[in-house]
Parts: structure tokens; sequence; C-alpha cells
């Protein structure tokens, strides 16, 4: 998607921004170095939806081909001209927003209304503008999520790579979490709140020379849909979180009929770091 594909790490999520729908994908690699002082500048483009959503006033198919169109044209157009980072998008309230941050000043207009036309897009009103963005709050407060969300999104990702293994996701199999404490008489408070919570102990992490915090892991017997596994994890790191500890992920099996041992299938994993 933009002008450093080793580098990047896109992901969407839905939203609200201004009290109305949207769906946001963001580069969260981007967050490792931000701000970049290279690319002070934020360049902003609104692309106002031709076929907005009646309902949602975000996109639809009918302009998704010219949609990708314009990002593939804008993306390598704006890099040239500004020496830019493309940081993420926003679809919403009528219209497609992207954002850059860029190493160079200048009006964006010329070189947007050229990328656009060379991608045989025609007939779309656009605005387009550079504004001093040096601590790249747009990136940090708006585009990259919150915990909450970065925790759904780590969910949804092991969810999709068991789908994509044939996973069966509403046959219940055993899930195991981690976490982390700074000792063992917190650990010891977040596992009786997990056994609240109707998990299990698997077993206590002893503390090593190489992970030296104690740790446990808990499990419950439940469905792997996201709705499901998403209200575990939340909960966990809630806990774990109030007692000054990290949860660290989980994992789990893939399993393709009924007939399948679940210990017998390959682990999938989610995890924090």
């Amino acid at each position: 998607m933009s002008d450093d594909a080793s580098t990047e790490h896109w992901e969407f999520y839905l939203t609200q921004v201004n009290s109305k729908p949207a769906s946001i994908s963001v580069d969260l690699a981007l967050m490792a170095n931000a701000p970049d002082p290279a690319k002070p500048s934020l360049l902003s483009i609104w692309l106002h939806l031709k076929h907005p959503h009646p309902e949602h006033d975000m996109s639809t198919n009918e302009e998704f081909d010219d949609l990708v169109k314009a990002e593939d044209s804008l993306v390598p157009a704006l890099r040239d001209a500004f020496a830019t980072r493309f940081a993420g998008r926003i679809t919403g309230d009528g219209r497609r927003e992207f954002y850059f941050y860029a190493g160079r000043n200048g009006d964006p207009k010329p070189a947007v209304t050229q990328a656009l036309a060379s991608a045989g897009l025609s007939g779309y009103s656009v605005d387009a503008w550079m504004q001093a963005d040096p601590e790249w709050k747009q990136y940090r407060e708006l585009l990259y999520p919150g915990p909450g969300m970065l925790r759904w999104i780590g969910d949804r990702r092991v969810v999709d790579s068991l789908a994509q293994n044939g996973d069966r996701p509403e046959v219940p199999r055993p899930i195991e979490h981690y976490a982390y404490f700074d000792g063992s008489a917190v650990r010891e408070a977040f596992l009786q709140a997990a056994i609240a919570l109707g998990f299990t102990l698997v077993r206590r992490i002893e503390p090593t020379a190489e992970h030296p915090r104690p740790g446990v892991i808990v499990a419950k017997t439940q469905p792997a849909d996201l709705d499901t596994v998403h209200a575990s994890t939340s909960a966990l790191e809630k806990a774990a979180t109030a007692l000054g500890g990290e949860y660290d992920g989980w994992e789990t099996v893939a399993v393709r009929d009924e007939d399948d041992a679940p210990k017998k299938k390959r682990k999938w994993q989610f995890w924090k770091k």
C-alpha cells in the first residue's frame, strides 16, 4: 500500500469519527518511529464519493475499483513529489480521506489532480492541503487504534488464520491465555480473578533468567469465533492490567471436523509482543 512495503503492517477496523460510522485502515508499523522528524507535515486528501452508501455514508462496491486506482496512483505520485509516507485512510461521511506525512512542503493539489487523471479517474470532487503536524497527532490520536481495538485486531488475526486452515469456530475447544506479573502474589490474585470468570489453571510459569517475571496460563473450553474470544481476552486483559500485570496473548487449535481431536492439531497463537 505504501512506498516501503517491507516495513508495513496494515490493519483495518470500524469505529466512529465525529459521531459518524467510519472505516479506518492504518499502517501500525509507523508507530515504532512516530513522530518522524524527517516528515513533519501532514498531507491530507479528501476524495468525495460519487456513490456513498445511503445508510452509513461509507463506500460501496460500486466505487471499489476507482478507490483502489486512486490510492495506487496517489501513493507513488506523492512520494516522488513530497517525500511522503502513507499513514492511513478514513472512509466515512461521504468521502475517503488519505493521510500522508511529508518531508517536503508545497501545494499538493496539482500533483493530486495529475495522479487521479493518470489513473483515468474523472468527475471526483477533491480537497488537498498540507499542514504542520510535527507530533504526528493525526496518526497517533486518530488513525492509530486504542488498546481495546488493538486487542480486537490481534484476536481477529488469529481467528482469520484459523479459518484459513479449515477451522470450525463453533466447535468448543480449550483456549489457553498467558499473563505475566511482577510478583507471585499478584499472579495468584489474577488467577483467582480468572477462576471467578470461568477459567481454569493450566500451569504457573516460574521466572527464569530469560523470562524474569512469574506468569500463568489459564484456559477455558469455548468456541473460537471472534466475539467469544474477544470477550475472554478483554476480560483477562482488564484483570491483568488492574494488578499491574500484562496479558500476553492466547493460543488454540484448529478443529476441522467433528472427529478431529484438537490436541493433534497445530496451535495458532496471538502474542502481544
